[in-house]
């Protein structure tokens, strides 16, 4: 454990003070999803955002399947999300109930329609204030913040385009 603790720190070191390290760890996560390679996209994903700005004192980052109790009669299974600290009452052993702060979705044709409708609403109706939809096919990633209970566009990103993040860092 200390060999993969080391290497974790200086993962995080070196994102700290290095600009284009961090952003060549989002690129790569990015890309791999692009590529349809979701499962390591995910992974990547998770230790991006675990690896930036020290994340793991601010928060946990859970990559799925993983079950949130929106609601009662409401179960989702997000591909990535977020729990802030604040909000970490919220994280069950097995599951989570309540609404994460960022959901991100993985787009395929055969959820792209259910991850841009039935998800976003539900997730407006839980109050998760951030969704991203990560499309494959596309290439592209969009950004919905919730303002007022509905999701407006922070904008749909692709190839070398900047994204501000959740954190509203670029």
């Amino acid at each position: 454990m200390a060999v993969i603790r080391d290497f974790k720190e200086t993962v995080q070191a070196r994102a700290l003070y290095d600009p284009a390290f961090r952003e060549g760890l989002l690129r790569e996560c990015i890309d791999n999803m692009l590529a349809g390679d979701t499962e390591t996209g995910k992974a990547l994903l998770r230790d991006y955002i675990n690896a930036t700005i020290g994340f793991e004192e601010l928060g946990r980052v859970f990559s799925g399947p993983l079950d949130v109790e929106l609601s009662d009669n409401n179960v989702v299974q997000p591909d990535v999300l977020v729990v802030l600290k604040q909000h970490r009452d919220r994280i069950r052993k097995t599951h989570i109930i309540g609404a994460p702060d960022l959901v991100i979705e993985i787009a395929s044709p055969s959820t792209a329609r259910h991850d841009q409708r039935a998800k976003l609403d539900a997730y407006a109706s839980a109050g998760v204030p951030e969704y991203w939809v990560i499309d494959p096919d596309a290439q592209t990633v969009k950004l919905l913040i919730l303002k007022n209970g509905v999701y407006c566009s922070r904008g749909v990103f692709s190839g070398q385009s900047g994204c501000a993040s959740f954190s509203g860092r670029a």
